[in-house]
């Protein structure tokens, strides 16, 4: 492959398919290692032929959690063949894993479209439950018990399931204390998890 071949063949992002687990991300000479959306390792590296075999020499191996002191895997081997992408870990305790990645269209978010220019407006205000709970959403920043959040608006491609506002960060799960919160057009459904029982859905309605 010539060098422009080789650019196209890789840049992109890379997920194993079916799995929320690791992806990775290729632009130019920068890979990002990624872990349910927590960004482990970014580095630069040099693409290596050998014949069908393209090998990815990392400036930086080492894969570590955010705020933490040390690094909990290194990254042994990447390599693309045959349109697939082979990510080998090692782990102290477990050791050698690999991983067979393909290129996916998801987001970091997943299967998803950003919609926040089409919703944000109609969310912008106070949104009251029937309790005392007490949502406000200025632009791009929810605000709740003192906390302020930056979120998107997104709809999944592949159903017909109602926009769902989540946090910027891919690797948090839930907004704020909610582990789910639901856009239905006059209301807000907000999902709280308990445990050992059925979660609780709070209603929220806008203030006019």
């Amino acid at each position: 492959m010539k060098d422009g071949e080789i650019r196209r063949a890789l840049d992109g992002a890379w997920e194993e398919r079916g799995v929320v687990g690791s992806r990775i991300e290729i632009k130019k000479d920068k890979l990002t290692v990624l872990w349910r959306g927590g960004v482990v390792l970014k580095t630069k590296f040099k693409a290596q032929q050998c014949g069908e075999v393209i090998t990815l020499r990392l400036a930086q191996n080492g894969m570590r959690y955010n705020g933490a002191p040390s690094d909990y895997a290194t990254v042994t081997d990447i390599h693309y063949d045959g349109g697939v992408l082979f990510f080998e870990e090692d782990f102290p305790i477990t050791g050698k894993s690999v991983t067979k990645m393909e290129k996916t269209e998801n987001s970091c978010y997943g299967n998803v479209d950003i919609v926040d220019g089409e919703v944000l407006k109609r969310l912008r205000g106070e949104w009251h439950d029937d309790g005392y709970h007490k949502i406000v959403f200025k632009g791009d920043t929810l605000e709740m018990n003192g906390e302020k959040i930056k979120i998107h608006v997104v709809k999944y491609k592949s159903s017909n399931d109602p926009y769902r506002v989540i946090d910027t960060d891919p690797s948090k799960d839930c907004v704020g204390y909610f582990y789910r919160m639901e856009y239905l057009g006059d209301t807000i459904a907000a999902h709280l998890m308990v445990c050992d029982a059925p979660p609780v859905v709070y209603t929220f309605r806008k203030v006019k």
